[in-house]
């Protein structure tokens, strides 16, 4: 069961780093609209919270190229 599991998993983590600009764009533009109406404390803890999004977005990234690395897989 776990091998079935760890490949659905990774395949769906793949899709994740297909689209992840797509969602990268929308993201980018909501936060922009977002921030004008938020107040300049507020923007501040927004970009705090979207960085740490990021820097999880880095670490899954990271973790698929290993992973195919490993498979002998390439993107």
């Amino acid at each position: 069961v776990e091998p079935i599991v760890a490949r659905a998993h990774l395949e769906l983590l793949r899709l994740r780093v297909q689209y992840q600009p797509d969602v990268d764009r929308v993201l980018d533009l909501g936060m922009q609209e977002l921030k004008t109406k938020l107040s300049s404390e507020q923007q501040v803890k927004l970009d705090g919270l979207h960085a740490q999004l990021q820097q999880r977005w880095r670490m899954t990234r990271d973790y698929v190229r290993q992973a195919q690395d490993a498979g002998g897989r390439k993107e």
